[in-house]
């Protein structure tokens, strides 16, 4: 350290033989260390860094290796898979064609069970709008014919107007004449037979409404009183509700259709079609009778006449002069004129004499005051029945019946027919 003086350092700065000094020769070495040292930093970065890519790679080689092995492993299960799947085809060549040749089948199910689904769908949009799309706007008719089905009802019994329900849950409610403003739950204050006059009036109205050209019933009178089957008779078949309609009607009850069929005029009896199921008494099958016998006493009548069996003519007239003159012949009375009547009886069971009852009828009708100008249309046959005189056995006949009885005189041929053809001019008439 001495030595580090002027002189030594003078002596750094002096020129050399080669035109450079000492000192320049220190900053070179210098230069060129600081350059040695900083390429040995950068090489030992560069070390590094190539010593974790080397540890990545060998990463990766470590995982292809594993890798390689689960292949090998992987190709050895599908080799076995697939060994298998070829023997499972072979052993099942049979099933499988008959799959393949399903395929159509299940696809066209698929098909048929997706259009299922969307017509039940379809089906349940529909049944909500029913009940409003079968009874919308039919209240007026529906009160119209519960009144003809209850017509001899008391006035305060018959319909002012009813709601009909239109959506699940709403109630049927009616109002009576005598209180058209108050509404009542129909199902409490109306009587099993009303209510099912009710529902039949609601199926009368939609076939109206609808203009159908049929109406068909299944027994409609089953469980109703004989009064209002009376009236129900009426408002189908004299009424004009149903006029130019064919109605096709079955029944149980024999009374029933008889008394459909009295109600009916001869030509209307005549020209309708007439079935009767037979009871299958040792018979497997059903029998049918196509020909039944007529249950139109006038028609009934007319066809013991034209087979000349004279005591079975009377019969039905005398069942037929009681239907009209108790039946048609006193409405018509009744609505033209005075419908009251005076009559005798013998006894206080006796039954009317039908002679007293036709000749109460023909007075009646002869009054002036009777508002019927085409009178004479009725009256007429009614004259020619009572021409026959009173006390022939006809007429003892037609007033109490008869039973056989040994040598019995025989009745009369012109006297039956006359009474037959002026039955038969009556029911034209009325």
């Amino acid at each position: 350290m001495s030595q580090l003086n002027v002189t030594w350092w003078n002596s750094l700065h002096a020129v050399l033989g080669d035109g450079t000094s000492a000192i320049q020769h220190i900053e070179t070495q210098v230069n060129c260390l600081e350059k040695q040292d900083t390429e040995s930093v950068q090489i030992e970065q560069n070390k590094k860094a190539q010593q974790l890519e080397l540890n990545r790679l060998k990463g990766f080689l470590n995982d292809a290796q594993k890798l390689a092995a689960s292949k090998s492993a992987a190709i050895k299960a599908i080799e076995g898979a697939q060994k298998l799947i070829s023997e499972f085809d072979e052993a099942n060549k049979v099933l499988i064609g008959e799959v393949e040749q399903e395929k159509p089948i299940v696809e066209q199910n698929i098909e048929i069970r997706e259009s299922y689904q969307q017509f039940v769908a379809l089906l349940n949009a529909y049944r909500k709008k029913l009940p409003s799309l079968l009874v919308e706007n039919l209240g007026d008719e529906v009160v119209k014919l519960y009144n003809a089905f209850n017509r001899n009802d008391a006035p305060t019994e018959l319909l002012a107007s009813i709601q009909l329900p239109l959506a699940q849950n709403q109630k049927l409610k009616i109002s009576y004449q005598n209180e058209p403003q108050k509404y009542f739950d129909a199902l409490h204050v109306l009587s099993e037979g009303h209510i099912r006059c009710v529902g039949l009036a609601i199926l009368l109205a939609k076939n109206i409404k609808e203009g159908c050209p049929l109406l068909i019933f299944d027994d409609p009178v089953n469980a109703i009183d004989d009064d209002h089957r009376e009236s129900i008779r009426r408002t189908l078949f004299e009424d004009d509700y149903f006029d130019g309609k064919q109605i096709i009607l079955t029944c149980h009850g024999e009374e029933f259709f008889k008394d459909i069929q009295n109600m009916l005029s001869v030509e209307q009896a005549k020209s309708s079609q007439r079935l009767a199921f037979l009871p299958r008494i040792d018979e497997p099958h059903i029998q049918v009778d196509f020909n039944c016998a007529p249950r139109n006493y006038i028609e009934g009548a007319l066809e013991h006449i034209r087979k000349n069996e004279i005591r079975f003519a009377l019969g039905k007239s005398r069942q037929a002069l009681e239907s009209l003159t108790k039946g048609k012949v006193w409405r018509y009375v009744s609505k033209h004129g005075d419908g009251n009547l005076s009559i005798k009886l013998r006894t206080a069971n006796a039954p009317i004499e039908l002679r007293q009852l036709t000749d109460q009828l023909k007075t009646k009708i002869n009054k002036g005051d009777f508002t019927d100008p085409d009178k004479h249309n009725v009256l007429s046959p009614i004259e020619q029945l009572l021409g026959v005189n009173g006390d022939s056995l006809e007429w003892r006949y037609l007033n109490k019946g008869t039973h056989d009885e040994v040598d019995r005189a025989e009745f009369e041929r012109n006297s039956v027919h006359t009474i037959v053809s002026a039955l038969a001019l009556l029911d034209q008439a009325l």
